[in-house]
């Protein structure tokens, strides 16, 4: 067995300050208030945003929401790629296997191994690393003998790494952490998705504070 690179799982903002500033957020918040208000032609006071649009969720208005878009960086596996796609109202960049020519492959660490379990101690996670193994060989053996990555991809596993961009709109990320964080999700996928809605609820509170995980 050779050994593989194995990494976690990780996401952040895809912006050219990677982060979004509470100046972005009172922004978010003036454009969705400006938003909903043009539908009832009514003023407001600019202190008061926050209470205002804390009352459109709450009344389950939320198109006003879907004036600000939010793009992620994501670092993940090809398993959470395929689910995630799902959600068609988003709009995803993705890594491509045709036609990227792996010289290492990395693999994302299934988030039930802890980073206590070692090939030697823990047979599930032996086995799993063995398989890695087994795939990144015949994927460069593939390429010795002629293939294209695109050929040689067939046999690589789902745990392979991929990066993607994501954007979606406020109300589109409200309904994908609200499902996604649910404790039936396949656990890498609730994994990334709820450090996702824990630093939403940090940098855009009013956004995303009713979505609970569970």
């Amino acid at each position: 067995m050779t050994i593989v690179k194995i990494i976690k799982q990780s996401w952040n903002y895809y912006n050219p300050f990677l982060e979004v500033t509470p100046l972005d957020y009172f922004k978010y918040l003036r454009i969705v208030e400006g938003s909903a208000r043009t539908c009832y032609q009514s003023v407001g006071e600019v202190e008061k945003s926050e209470q205002f649009v804390k009352k459109l969720i709450k009344r389950g208005h939320l198109s006003p929401l879907e004036h600000i878009n939010i793009s992620l960086m994501i670092k993940t596996d090809r398993s959470v790629l395929s689910e995630l796609t799902r959600h068609r109202l988003a709009s995803f960049s993705v890594e491509s296997q045709r036609f990227v020519k792996y010289n290492e492959i990395e693999f994302i660490k299934p988030v039930w191994f802890s980073d206590e379990d070692y090939i030697y101690t823990n047979k599930s996670y032996a086995i799993w690393v063995d398989s890695c193994d087994d795939c990144e060989v015949d994927y460069k053996t593939l390429l010795l003998l002629g293939q294209q990555p695109q050929q040689a991809r067939m046999v690589l596993n789902n745990s392979v790494k991929v990066d993607l961009i994501a954007t979606a709109n406020l109300r589109e990320w409200r309904h994908i952490l609200s499902l996604r964080t649910k404790m039936d999700n396949n656990p890498q996928m609730k994994e990334l998705m709820t450090s996702i809605l824990i630093r939403f609820e940090d940098d855009m509170s009013v956004f995303f504070e009713d979505i609970k995980e569970n």
